[in-house]
């Protein structure tokens, strides 16, 4: 075989990357014949790498290639589900692993996919038989990796390499992963909104009812200690009694910049996610008072 080479600046292959899809599809029946397991492994992890770094960013699949130490892979239990279950992955039987884990490295430490591809093709010549095949895949999955491919689409596009005769598979399989990828997602969204609701609770709650039975001396603590966008992005949401009582426990001219800026949010439109920072603020405040 020639040379591997990506043509990353034009998005076309070469002449030599083109030679290695007819090689690999040499292969594909042998492949999938005999090595249809490992593959299907290859593919699943590469989806999980996709939606990691398209999520996060290339940098984090730097936990995947730390993982891959044995010794060191306990550290991820623990961690982020997709970090988890990539490094999971590692342990299992995938062809060419050291080629694998070194285009890995490449694509966290260095963005030009020329000179990473350049350095791959220089033990290109050791490659025979299916290793073809996933010497094509590992570097097609690299570069959609880089690119931010949904995986959906990175699945579609790697179907021309698979043999009629398990199109069946490949297709239940890529469904499986996809469903359970957006089932994952729509459980995170989920939890998100829980955690935003139950922190939105926990604030206001708390807001109210510590600034309620707070006495007109530490309000004009509070009042002091903090700047007037603060103060009117803390009592936008309050209780009314609450927000009253700020208002007349603050000098006058204090009180003319907070009902201002609290006509200019309502005028402008609110950023809930600030209010909750001005409130959190505002009862850290409200700890020096001894009071929360």
């Amino acid at each position: 075989m020639g040379v591997i080479f990506l043509q990353a600046k034009t998005g076309e292959q070469s002449l030599e990357v083109r030679n290695l899809k007819k090689e690999a599809l040499k292969y594909a029946g042998e492949t999938f014949e005999g090595h249809r397991e490992q593959a299907f492994a290859a593919l699943r992890f590469f989806s999980q790498c996709i939606c990691i770094a398209r999520q996060y960013g290339l940098l984090a699949l730097d936990a995947i290639t730390e993982g891959w130490d044995k010794d060191r892979q306990e550290e991820w239990w623990g961690e982020d589900e997709d970090i988890a279950l990539a490094v999971s992955m590692i342990g299992r039987d995938m062809p060419l692993k050291e080629l694998l884990l070194h285009m890995m490295r490449k694509l966290v430490d260095a963005y030009d996919l020329d000179e990473m591809e350049q350095e791959i093709s220089e033990d290109a010549d050791g490659y025979s038989g299916y290793e073809w095949y996933f010497v094509y895949l590992y570097l097609t999955a690299i570069k959609n990796i880089q690119r931010g491919t949904p995986p959906e689409q990175f699945f579609l596009m790697l179907r021309v390499m698979v043999p009629e005769k398990w199109l069946t598979d490949y297709d239940r399989h890529c469904q499986e992963w996809t469903q359970t990828r957006q089932e994952t997602q729509q459980e995170e969204v989920w939890e998100w909104r829980d955690e935003e609701f139950e922190e939105e609770i926990s604030i206001t709650t708390a807001f109210n009812r510590i600034f309620g039975e707070m006495g007109p001396e530490k309000i004009e603590f509070i009042a002091g200690e903090v700047d007037y966008k603060t103060l009117a992005a803390g009592i936008a949401f309050a209780k009314e009694p609450v927000r009253k009582h700020f208002l007349e426990n603050m000098p006058e001219w204090q009180r003319n910049l907070v009902t201002n800026e609290l006509y200019n949010m309502r005028y402008y439109s609110y950023h809930w996610k600030d209010n909750l920072e001005a409130m959190d603020r505002m009862l850290m405040v409200a700890g020096l008072t001894g009071e929360a």
